[in-house]
């Protein structure tokens, strides 16, 4: 951890973990984890805790899938699949503008 942040700062300040923050409010989360991602727990803990104070969370584990793996999207088919899905997840939340 004192690779990401100093030992002198709060590891519990919400500006070093959301997880500590106040999410009431947020609009509706996709989480899009892999199941060999290093950070999984944190993900599923945001998850937990966004679901906690109300927020609309939609949590995707993709199997197999490693740390930033939608980046190899040219060459491997799961990270063109989560681009989708995040595309449809945003479509599906957004308001197209009204045209006069």
């Amino acid at each position: 951890m004192d690779a990401y942040l100093p030992s002198t700062v709060d590891r519990r300040d919400p500006r070093a973990s959301p997880l500590f923050a106040d999410l009431k409010g947020l609009p509706p989360l996709l989480i899009q984890v892999g199941s060999a991602e290093t950070l999984l727990a944190d993900a599923t803990r945001f998850a937990a805790t966004a679901g906690e104070a109300d927020v609309s969370v939609t949590l995707e584990i993709w199997p197999h899938m490693i740390h930033a793996w939608p980046m190899w999207n040219a060459h491997l088919e799961p990270g063109r699949q989560t681009l989708t899905h995040a595309g449809r997840f945003m479509a599906g939340h957004l308001h197209a503008p009204r045209r006069a």
